[in-house]
């Protein structure tokens, strides 16, 4: 969300001052700082059409950030390609999708995650968790308002116009490697389903299960199974880093 309105907003120290050195009309700059918003609103509209059951909210927002990569390049233009008006406005254009594509998707990515990924905590636990988040995502909203313009202002002091919105793209690019990470994560790096589809926190520190209190659901007890874990001598064989502190040091593992 940050970069999100760090992108929407970073052109507006330089822009003005950039169409300037072009000789063009005010009304006409009015409307190239409209553009994002146009594509914003007509972007924002055709998703609503799409059913949300049908939507994976974190590659949306993934898809976001590319978007943004690619309309920060056009409007500097990067250093390579032609420094004309018109490629400026196709980048304000395409950075106007990835900003629907992000701000629109992004609470409901949250939820979508939680939903998914986190069904072994309470339903109170798990609206707590979705409070946090969105307090966190309206922080960044604020936080990306008022970084654009101020990194904008301190690399346009520095660089020139191309240049500024090259690094920043740069930075840009770190967020879209981040994003796609998120996205391939698995959750059972985290999080280990068992074969009957619930989940196990096994393999969360005593710690996190003490603080968003997990406890843990275990299945009946299996005699049989439970013989075959042991030795002839009845010492545990498997997973001897699951026993408790008392087995231990008895010897018994």
């Amino acid at each position: 969300m940050s970069t999100s309105l760090m992108c929407l907003t970073f052109k507006e120290p330089l822009l003005q001052l950039r169409l300037k050195e072009e000789d063009i009309s005010v009304w006409v700059i009015g409307i190239i700082f409209s553009m994002d918003t146009i594509t914003y609103t007509l972007t924002s509209t055709v998703l609503n059409f799409v059913p949300e059951t049908k939507k994976n909210f974190q590659k949306i927002v993934a898809a976001g950030t590319f978007f943004f990569l690619f309309g920060m390049l056009l409007t500097g233009p990067v250093p390579f390609l032609p420094n004309k008006v018109s490629v400026i406005c196709v980048g304000i254009l395409v950075g106007g999708i990835g900003g629907a594509l992000i701000n629109n998707n992004c609470v409901p990515a949250l939820n979508q995650i939680l939903e998914h990924q986190l069904k072994h905590y309470s339903n109170e636990q798990t609206n707590c968790l979705k409070n946090y988040l969105s307090a966190i995502n309206t922080g960044a909203f604020g936080f990306g308002s008022i970084l654009g313009p101020i990194l904008a202002s301190l690399l346009g002091s520095a660089t020139n116009f191309a240049w500024s919105f090259t690094i920043c793209s740069a930075l840009v690019l770190v967020v879209v490697v981040i994003q796609l990470l998120a996205v391939a994560k698995k959750s059972d790096d985290l999080i280990k389903r068992a074969g009957d589809g619930q989940f196990s926190s096994i393999y969360m520190s005593e710690d996190d299960r003490e603080n968003f209190g997990i406890q843990e659901q275990r299945k009946p007890f299996n005699k049989e199974k439970e013989g075959s874990m042991r030795s002839a001598d009845g010492r545990l064989t498997q997973f001897p880093d699951m026993a408790s502190p008392e087995v231990k040091s008895q010897g018994r593992v």
